[in-house]
This record gives structure tokens, sequence and C-alpha cells, in this order.
């Protein structure tokens, strides 16, 4: 999450882009054991939700994911609003993804 937070700060998008991304992905293996690194298409998503994360909140994290990769490999550098919006709600996402019951 630092990393994320110095990324943000600065003036390098795609860095940051790739920071969120990272935060996004050791998020879901430190609070519901899930890598997803590797996850192609909707796979994050059925992934998250087979370990018992609230669907839409899975796909919020699948969609965050995608839109970091997306910018961060564009021909065209995001705006830093724009990565800055995508970080801060991943880390709203980070604080609500939990393993379900």
């Amino acid at each position: 999450m630092a990393a994320a937070v110095t990324a943000c700060r600065g003036s390098d998008p795609r860095a940051a882009d790739a920071a969120v991304a990272r935060v996004l992905r050791a998020a879901t293996v430190a609070k519901v054991g899930v890598n997803v690194r590797d996850a192609e298409g909707g796979e994050v998503t059925r992934r998250l939700a087979g370990a018992g994360v609230e669907e839409l909140l899975a796909r919020r994290v699948e969609e965050l994911i995608r839109d970091c990769e997306t910018a961060q490999f564009s021909p065209d550098a995001a705006e830093m609003s724009a990565v800055r919006e995508r970080w801060e709600a991943a880390r709203d996402v980070v604080g609500s993804l939990r393993r379900g019951a």
C-alpha cells in the first residue's frame, strides 16, 4: 500500500496504475486467500466469488485491475487524476474484502 501511496503522489501514471493493481492482487491473497495474478476475463470474479466474496465486490476488484492494466499499457498515458480516483476506489475495495462465511 505504501508503494501505491507514493506512486499516486508522483507524476508517472503508468507506475501508479501498476502499483494500484499490485495492491489489489496482494489484497486478494492476504484477505481472501485467492491468487488472481494469472486470472483472465471473468476469472477474477469467479475465483473471488468462489471463496465467498460478494459478487458485486468481486466484480469491482476485477474492473479495477482491468482498468489499471488498460491504462498502464495504453499508448497514451492516463491523467494522474484518473489514477488517483482508481486508487481511492481500490482502497475502499481492499477495506471491504473478506472471505465469506
